[in-house]
């Protein structure tokens, strides 16, 4: 879909994305594809079989050149990362918690965020 000016989207697991180590690194990134990727991973490890805690994904994504990564605090900014997502001319991943939102206000319409910044939280 990429290779015919579509932008493709891909919700999954995060312990079903590392399945598919090889496709995202050889079909995906090494051809600067722009595509998508969304993928939750368990609110708790007590929720899940520890075959499917996905505790890895960050530290095998992180090492996959032309990717870009991001991890949103809440949802405003995952709507903003989606947004971001849609403009990059290369591949993007975007890791979120499974479960419900903690019910922060959102903007009308998303804003793409500057890519190479982040910003520093506490829990509360």
């Amino acid at each position: 879909m990429a290779t015919r000016g579509f932008r493709p989207f891909c919700a999954i697991y995060s312990t079903f994305l590392q399945r598919a180590f090889d496709p995202v690194i050889h079909d995906v990134c090494l051809q600067s594809f722009p595509s998508s990727s969304a993928w939750t991973v368990p609110v708790s490890p007590a929720m899940t079989a520890p075959r499917n805690h996905g505790l890895f994904d960050i530290a095998y994504l992180r090492g996959i050149p032309e990717l870009v990564l991001m991890a949103p605090k809440d949802e405003d900014e995952l709507a903003d990362m989606m947004q971001t997502a849609l403009e990059l001319p290369g591949p993007s991943a975007i890791r979120y918690p499974r479960g419900v939102g903690s019910g922060v206000a959102r903007k009308a319409v998303p804003v793409a965020l500057p890519v190479g910044k982040s910003r520093g939280t506490r829990p509360t």
